[in-house]
């Protein structure tokens, strides 16, 4: 199988059925200490489809959006999914890029004592209704990882035999830092030109991600960073049911 073309998904999770008696009101709190931050730039569609899921199930978690500049939508627009927006002033050749927002989001969070988590997801991420359970489900079966991942892809990720794994970096698309990750960041400037993915992860969580073997993130990254126009160049490895269903469709959406 390739990261770059067709492959059958072998194995797909129900999450609705996994978590049907899970106990809701530790999500809840769990939730409520989350601080979501979200990259966007242009693909309107795809921020509409994306941000309306993730502001649909995300709980109690706060949602901040930070967008690049984009000319496609203002403020108003991403204003409807998200609890607070930040858009850079637009500008021809002015774009921060991504790097330049993460390490925005990073210094913020440490600014905001009232959340002890924090989750970086991308504008072209579709999520699982239940993502947030398995997150607070991965957590209290497994403490003191330096990151948590729910996307797992062949693009990123070796063949698995386990229920979790340990990584040394984990998919942009989907990392969520406790505090005391987010504290070790040495070089906020970061002016090395690895990729965010491997970079960040280990400044801040010393290699040691935690990536869940069904993935409760897709990945509709057709046009964006890194990922040319092929749906199948990044996509998710072992998806939830809700998002294997939820696939063809979006892509037809995103292509009419």
């Amino acid at each position: 199988m390739s990261a770059y073309g067709n492959y059958k998904v072998k194995y797909v999770e129900d999450s609705a059925e996994r978590f049907e008696n899970y106990d809701h009101s530790r999500v809840e709190e769990f939730s409520s200490k989350v601080l979501i931050c979200v990259c966007t730039w242009e693909r309107r569609n795809v921020v509409e489809m994306c941000m309306a899921n993730l502001a649909a199930h995300k709980h109690n978690a706060r949602l901040v959006i930070y967008d690049d500049g984009s000319t496609e939508y203002d403020k108003e627009f991403l204003r409807q999914f998200a609890d607070e927006v930040h858009m850079l002033p637009r500008g021809e050749g002015k774009r921060e890029g991504v790097h330049a927002l993460r390490i925005m989001m990073a210094k913020e969070f440490t600014q905001r004592r009232d959340y002890d988590w924090l989750y970086m997801t991308d504008s072209d991420a579709i999520h699982d209704p239940n993502f947030m359970l398995r997150f607070e489900q991965m957590i209290r079966a497994e403490k003191n990882w330096g990151a948590y991942s729910l996307f797992l892809s062949y693009y990123h990720t070796s063949d698995l035999k386990t229920h979790t794994q340990k990584s040394h970096g984990a998919a942009g698309i989907s990392i969520l830092f406790p505090r005391t990750s987010v504290a070790k960041i040495k070089d906020y400037e970061q002016k090395n030109k690895q990729a965010w993915d491997g970079a960040f992860c280990r400044q801040l969580a010393d290699h040691e991600v935690l990536c869940s073997q069904i993935s409760y993130v897709e990945h509709m990254g057709k046009g964006g960073f890194n990922n040319f126009d092929s749906w199948e160049r990044v996509r998710a490895r072992c998806p939830t049911k809700f998002l294997a269903d939820m696939r063809p469709d979006a892509m037809a959406r995103l292509e009419s």
